[in-house]
């Protein structure tokens, strides 16, 4: 009591120095509340950096001293973390994120972290000391083409076209499927993809559509007979054979010296279907007439290989053929013709031939149906044209679906050398769709695009795209292990 009385009396009687006390009192409070740093003096010693270090700092939300450029790799939610692609520097980074972290579209409007998928270039700020996210917004250089089935990968170039744009890569190139990181040699050309870039380069690929595998059945009969899987993969009939097919549900058609039918089918990624077709063999061969048009009229029509006169209606037995029309000083137009119905028109125009472009017997930018099926379930890098009704066909039309993946523009590699499977052992090897033996095994070396598929009782079928280069010597592949089924 006597001390607060004596204090008392002294601010009365010091009424000015007492209110500067007050004064400085609540300037100290503010200045704590507010977080005002407090440093020690240096005495002439301390540098920036140590002095940064010192410095006592409260930082709001929306603070950050980093940005860049990634594509987004992984989302951890229970971890509350994203994993990111440096597009720069080429690396991986993981950043942490709170309820503080904003989400953002292209054009800044507000999204939920569900709405970011992995395989998006975005723009990211944050804090690198913390690796606290602050922001994230799906970056407004980039575009994405979506559902893309035409698509050609040349892994040698570096260059990957989508219709008739043609886009750059590097050997950093994302490649992801259900969120797991891929390789490039896992794209399929049966498969739908979503792809990523800035410009003219691109820097991420999703397989938004796998594939699955066909194998039949009760095929004796139909061997060297002809199977069309969705209108657009066709495929001669071999023994044992293992078909890499799009995700989906199909009409399948077998065909073979007049007999057969169709059956459907539904594949499912990364499973192997059975499909019965014992009981398709007819007990008589069922023929129709084709009727052709052909501009110009002084073209020459090959039916399986064989010359056809079309002056007049062309018996052909039901099932698939293979068509070639071509003519001097026009381009070559290779196809495949579905027989289906007792008569059927079908019309072929084909385009002249640029200077610089030889004819060529082999030339497969051959035509297929205007009436073509554009469904995404298409796969397979065959045109077709059917005759199951009057049709016209077309020699610049381009693949009906499917994408292809290439290493090289050379003629095949000299026939005396090999390509070797070496690893998994004891998988059965298949070469785009047809047995070749057990692993170790080896083939005849033919440059270009081929499909690897393996397979092993009680694991998980897995299938490649290699590019077999056109280089006199022998090459030699080696594959992860299988993983076993669940």
């Amino acid at each position: 009591m006597c001390g607060k009385y004596q204090l008392k009396n002294f601010v009365k009687k010091n009424t000015g120095f007492g209110a500067v006390c007050c004064a400085l009192l609540l300037f100290i409070t503010g200045c704590c509340i507010c977080g005002c740093a407090f440093q020690a003096p240096d005495n002439g010693k301390s540098t920036p950096e140590a002095d940064h270090d010192k410095s006592y700092q409260i930082l709001l939300p929306g603070t950050y001293d980093s940005k860049d450029t990634s594509v987004l790799l992984s989302k951890n939610e229970e971890e509350s973390t994203l994993t990111f692609f440096n597009l720069t520097k080429g690396k991986n980074y993981t950043l942490s994120y709170d309820g503080t972290t904003a989400f953002y579209d292209k054009y800044q409007s507000p999204l939920a972290l569900s709405q970011v998928q992995e395989g998006n270039i975005v723009d990211v700020t944050f804090l690198k000391n913390s690796k606290k996210l602050n922001t994230l917004q799906i970056s407004g250089e980039a575009w994405s083409s979506r559902q893309v089935t035409r698509f050609e990968i040349n892994e040698a170039r570096k260059a990957l076209s989508v219709g008739d744009d043609i886009y750059k890569f590097s050997n950093d190139l994302i490649v992801m499927q259900d969120s797991k990181r891929m390789e490039l040699m896992d794209i399929n050309a049966a498969d739908v993809l979503t792809i990523s870039g800035i410009g003219t380069s691109v820097y991420s690929v999703q397989i938004e559509r796998g594939h699955g595998y066909l194998r039949l059945a009760g095929d004796e009969y139909f061997i060297g007979g002809w199977i069309e899987v969705g209108q657009s993969n066709i495929q001669k009939i071999t023994e044992d054979m293992l078909l890499t097919v799009p995700e989906g549900t199909y009409e399948v058609l077998i065909s073979h010296e007049g007999s057969g039918g169709i059956k459907q089918v539904t594949i499912n990624r990364n499973e192997e279907v059975t499909l019965d077709i014992s009981d398709l063999k007819g007990e008589g061969v069922k023929t129709g007439t084709v009727l052709f048009s052909v501009s110009p009229a002084e073209a020459e029509v090959f039916v399986d290989g064989e010359p056809v006169d079309i002056s007049a209606p062309v018996s052909l037995e039901y099932g698939i053929h293979q068509l070639m029309v071509k003519a001097e000083g026009y381009k070559t137009s290779t196809s495949y013709l579905k027989v289906a119905e007792e008569s059927a028109g079908i019309s072929i125009v084909l385009d002249k031939a640029d200077d610089t472009e030889k004819e060529s017997d082999t030339n497969n930018n051959g035509g297929t149906t205007q009436d073509k099926n554009q469904d995404n379930d298409n796969g397979g890098n065959n045109s077709s044209g059917s005759v199951s009704g009057n049709q016209s066909v077309s020699s610049n039309d381009k693949n009906n679906g499917g994408g292809t993946v290439s290493g090289s523009d050379n003629p095949p590699a000299s026939n005396s050398y090999k390509v070797y499977i070496d690893n998994p052992a004891g998988a059965e090897v298949y070469l785009d769709g047809n047995y070749i033996g057990v692993c170790p095994v080896s083939f005849q070396k033919t440059s270009g695009m081929h499909v690897i598929t393996l397979r092993k009782s009680g694991y998980e079928t897995r299938s490649y795209t290699i590019s077999v280069d056109n280089e006199k010597r022998d090459a030699s592949y080696s594959f992860v292990e299988l993983d076993k089924k669940d």
